[in-house]
């Protein structure tokens, strides 16, 4: 599901995509799970959905992702991005509560704030100094980030609506990245694209 809604909103904005063949592909696939091209240079994103929280297990999912995308040869890739999507209980625990909140900013900020944590140890020199090896040249010295988090607002009295809080960044590892502008042009888009999804939903709705 990941990839589909990536490559779905992708599509508004790139040039052309080649999408990794989901029912015969497997954990061990040498496929980035998305090639896409803008003018006329290609890029790629692999996309990983860990359930730990455990730094390692994190990065085991960030290194294998970079080694998919720099064994790629189809397309001549200028770089990749891997895109993690956790998935545990930690990062969404008490969100969509009995009482609802105030306004969205306030689970928005509770999220972030344990994304945040979690994430933090993978900017260790140790995970960095590896992401800078000739094996992963053509990855991006970083990671995106996708999260999809329900919740409850406010929404007149005694009222609350149901509300989609959608996460979409990059995360830097290092101080130095040669794909560091283009990379945060595509994310930057990338979640400009996602934030716009339930517009294009009303507008469906509508017609």
């Amino acid at each position: 599901m990941l990839e589909l809604i990536i490559a779905l909103n992708l599509l508004r904005f790139v040039d052309e995509i080649d999408v990794d063949d989901c029912e015969h592909s497997n954990s061990d696939t040498q496929i980035p799970d998305i090639c896409f091209r803008l003018g006329e240079k290609w890029y790629a994103i692999e996309c990983k959905t860990p359930s730990t929280q455990d730094k390692e297990g994190l990065w085991g999912n960030i290194q294998k992702a970079s080694l998919q995308i720099n064994a790629y040869k189809k397309h001549p890739i200028e770089f990749g991005i891997p895109i993690l999507s956790p998935r545990n209980t930690m990062l969404t625990q008490g969100l969509y509560n009995q009482i609802p909140y105030a306004n969205y900013q306030l689970p928005l900020e509770e999220f972030s704030d344990r994304l945040n944590n979690m994430l933090k140890p993978l900017r260790e020199k140790q995970f960095v100094d590896i992401l800078n090896q000739d094996e992963h040249k053509k990855t991006t010295k970083g990671f995106g980030i996708f999260e999809n988090v329900i919740t409850k607002v406010h929404w007149g009295v005694n009222l609350f609506a149901v509300t989609n809080l959608k996460v979409c960044d990059f995360y830097p590892l290092g101080d130095s990245n040669p794909y560091a502008d283009m990379t945060y042009k595509i994310i930057r888009e990338l979640n400009h694209q996602i934030q716009r999804q339930n517009d294009f939903l009303y507008d469906w709705k509508t017609l």
